[in-house]
């Protein structure tokens, strides 16, 4: 089981009980306006999976991520045994364009991997640049679209759900290619992009890639 990796740059580990404290406050930092976790959720994610931690070579906690690998009672999703939920990822601010997200997401793959997980589903909002670059690059693709799976004022609830095989390589191939322009600049919620994403989906399209303003479609070929 993957629980701690050091290089001369970085390490990694598992948090611990008295660890939460602090990625709380990461978290807050990161992610700013945006929905924060609770303290209360990090400690039942630690009982059902992990907080990866990631430090700089002298200590200094620079990131985070987390793996769900059972259900609990705050996540609207139905968790199967097979999968391992990815729940959220922060840096830093300081820590920007530092292939932060990039370490925190290969230590996700490899802890789910070594508890045995054949499947990784994350959610991540429709304006999240950085996040879909990250996850689609990584191999995920965006099979469904959820209006309200954070409560709130209409739209901002939303999500799209990724997933990917962790199992088996996959190189899927598409047809009938289209895009959806994203206002990802300002991460303005536009609800007519929100119900052309729906849309897609419900007619067997999927999400595989991204660029400064289109997230790309196309049906699987096979």
């Amino acid at each position: 089981m993957f629980d701690h990796l050091q290089t001369d740059t970085y390490t990694l580990r598992l948090a611990a009980e008295n660890d939460l404290a602090a990625v709380k406050q990461l978290d807050d930092l990161a992610f700013g306006v945006h929905k924060g976790i609770s303290l209360e959720e990090l400690q039942q994610i630690v009982v059902h999976g992990a907080v990866i931690l990631l430090f700089t070579a002298d200590g200094q906690l620079i990131g985070e991520s987390q793996v769900l690998l059972s259900p609990v009672d705050f996540l609207p999703y139905e968790l199967s045994s097979d999968e391992a939920f990815y729940y959220g990822t922060a840096r830093h601010p300081h820590m920007r364009k530092q292939g932060i997200g990039a370490i925190l997401a290969e230590a996700q793959d490899c802890f789910a991997r070594s508890m045995g997980k054949q499947q990784a589903t994350l959610t991540v909002r429709v304006e999240n640049l950085a996040s879909l670059q990250l996850r689609l690059k990584r191999g995920f693709l965006i099979h469904t679209y959820l209006p309200a799976f954070y409560p709130g004022e209409a739209g901002t609830g939303a999500r799209l759900v990724l997933t990917k095989r962790l199992d088996v390589a996959v190189e899927p191939a598409f047809t009938n290619i289209t895009e959806t322009a994203v206002s990802f600049v300002d991460e303005q919620i536009d609800l007519l992009v929100h119900d052309r994403i729906r849309g897609l989906l419900a007619n067997g399209y999927v999400g595989y890639a991204v660029d400064a303003s289109h997230i790309y479609w196309g049906k699987p070929v096979g």
